[in-house]
């Protein structure tokens, strides 16, 4: 495997190339409130987390039944709202190398952030570093914000979806500070 490899990089550094241009890196932080359930919703989870009880170390997969699945989730946004913090403090940075744009993303992001990402910089070069300067939870689009959908649920998803819609505008904003467009 090591061999491998190194065939790997050194077969990609004949491809080298140099990359000319200041290295620049820009950084905020701001802050965004945590996502709670309504009393109503609260209620309902609460429900169905007393609906049936969970054989011991139950986890969840693919494959689990949906009621185990609702009630492990049930379970685990109500754990996690009631030991969360009213908001928390997002970095966001960002790296200027040249035509490369290196964005330090702090959660696990859907695709489509990243295409907004791109879109926005078509002549540069992105490069996306997830889960950076803190683990933020799943950052979904907000038509992704489902009931069904484990990564919008409570528990799995800190941030309300304008919130999360906003952090993506606010690292545009902050590479547009810096990049210098390349032709």
């Amino acid at each position: 495997l090591g061999n491998i490899i190194a065939d790997k990089i050194s077969n990609a550094l004949k491809n080298f190339e140099n990359i000319d241009g200041d290295i620049k890196i820009a950084y905020k932080t701001k802050i965004y409130s945590h996502r709670f359930p309504t009393k109503e919703e609260i209620k309902q989870l609460e429900n169905t987390f007393n609906s049936i009880e969970l054989p011991k170390d139950s986890k969840l997969d693919a494959s689990s039944p949906k009621d185990l699945f609702n009630v492990c989730a049930a379970e685990r946004a109500l754990k996690f709202t009631f030991s969360a913090r009213n908001y928390y403090n997002v970095r966001m940075q960002v790296i200027s190398i040249g035509h490369i744009l290196i964005f330090a993303l702090p959660g696990e992001v859907f695709s489509q952030y990243g295409e907004k990402i791109k879109r926005a910089f078509p002549l540069n070069t992105c490069f996306f570093a997830c889960l950076a300067n803190n683990n933020w939870s799943y950052m979904p689009t907000k038509e992704c914000y489902l009931p069904e959908l484990y990564e919008s649920l409570y528990g799995s998803a800190l941030f309300n979806p304008e919130d999360v819609e906003n952090i993506f505008d606010e690292f545009i904003d902050l590479a547009k500070e810096i990049n210098i467009s390349f032709k």
